[in-house]
């Protein structure tokens, strides 16, 4: 075995939740915080594949790792190419999701009746606006697309699977994917629209997220069923929800979608984002040994006793910590954390955010917080 395959057969037995040799490190570059660490504005580097691809190229080996998440990047060129009104381009670079809606609230009805069809029809157009043209300037515009999209990410997806060969690093993630209620609240009715929803027009919702489902499932298995190339699934709306609407609207959808992934053999990544301490019964209902659950606000210890034989874990070490705490305290924090979460596997170390710029890092404490899980992560 080389060193990448060695390295994604510990990561199995990690989410396995089987003994694995050590406690693998996740890496922290994404495509944002390379455009930084190489000097570069983010505004053009995001722009320049080719300015992003020599950041990837630097930024890379210049951290520790055993896997990387994720290199996906959202392109400003090509959202700009479809007239993007759900992603734009801020002044400072990033590319930001606005609070915009897909579909009215005297809309369910068509979305429940073919969910497939409103969103090609009736979303798309409304979200990029290239499509709201009559032809053949739509037929034009989607060529345009297509082409920008393959002109960008055919030469960096190649590119940068090049470097994390050259490094022995595995890309854990081939594919993502949304549960049905968070799709419908994102795209279609927005944070604000669902808030509404849930309360004026509860058991249309509910109808939705079930008619919603099969797509949200389709979507997820483009990725192949191995644990190197895992389902990513961030989930954000449980936080801002009464326990009596995740319950009857969210819970019942994203289970359902969850279990017809692992029946099918997929493994999935899935950010728990913000604080889940009321939904820990919820998750002990989920499959066993196919989750890489990354924890941002969390009890570790509260964590490995609830869920510590359902899944594996990452997250909780604070990004604010390892940026601007002392070395000294960066390295109790991760004692803290390899006592309490290491024993008998199931972890892997990570942060409880995605890094996306060099301010969330600090290079002398990560090294050095890599360096006492190297020493103390063996079993």
């Amino acid at each position: 075995m080389n060193q990448k395959q060695k390295r994604i057969e510990n990561i199995r037995k990690v989410v396995a939740l089987e003994t694995p040799d050590y406690v693998p490190i996740e890496h922290v570059v994404t495509p944002e915080l390379a455009i930084e660490y190489a000097g570069y504005p983010m505004f053009e580097g995001l722009w320049d594949t080719s300015l992003i691809i020599d950041a990837m190229g630097k930024a890379i080996p210049a951290y520790d790792g055993d896997f990387i998440r994720s290199t996906f990047y959202r392109s400003p060129r090509y959202y700009s190419a479809l007239e993007a009104k759900s992603f734009v381009q801020s002044k400072e670079g990033y590319v930001q999701h606005p609070e915009v809606h897909a579909m009215e609230d005297t809309e369910y009805a068509e979305l429940i009746a073919d969910p497939a069809a409103f969103l090609a029809g009736t979303c798309l157009p409304r979200l990029y606006q290239v499509f709201d043209k009559p032809e053949p300037y739509r037929g034009m515009a989607l060529a345009r697309g297509m082409m920008t999209f393959n002109r960008t990410f055919g030469p960096f997806n190649a590119a940068v699977g090049q470097i994390l060969a050259d490094n022995g690093l595995p890309l854990i993630t081939s594919a993502s994917a949304e549960a049905p209620f968070d799709f419908l609240a994102d795209l279609l009715r927005s944070f604000t629209g669902i808030s509404k929803d849930v309360r004026r027009h509860k058991s249309e919702v509910k109808e939705a997220c079930e008619a919603l489902l099969p797509l949200m499932i389709q979507k997820a298995c483009v990725a192949p069923p191995a644990v190197d190339q895992m389902v990513f699934m961030p989930l954000h709306m449980p936080p801002y929800l009464s326990e009596k609407v995740f319950g009857e609207l969210w819970w019942p959808t994203f289970k359902k979608m969850v279990e017809a992934l692992v029946e099918r053999g997929h493994y999935l990544y899935i950010f728990f984002e913000g604080d889940w301490t009321r939904y820990y019964d919820y998750l002990e209902e989920l499959p066993v040994g196919r989750i890489l659950g990354r924890f941002e606000y969390a009890d570790p210890r509260i964590i490995k006793e609830r869920l510590g034989k359902i899944m594996s874990v990452t997250g909780f070490f604070p990004v604010t910590t390892i940026a601007q705490g002392t070395k000294e305290a960066c390295i109790d924090k991760t004692k803290e954390l390899m006592d309490i979460l290491a024993p008998g596997g199931g972890y892997a170390f990570g942060f409880d955010k995605i890094t996306t710029s060099v301010r969330d890092i600090n290079l002398e404490n990560i090294t050095a917080v890599n360096a006492y899980v190297r020493e103390y992560g063996k079993y």
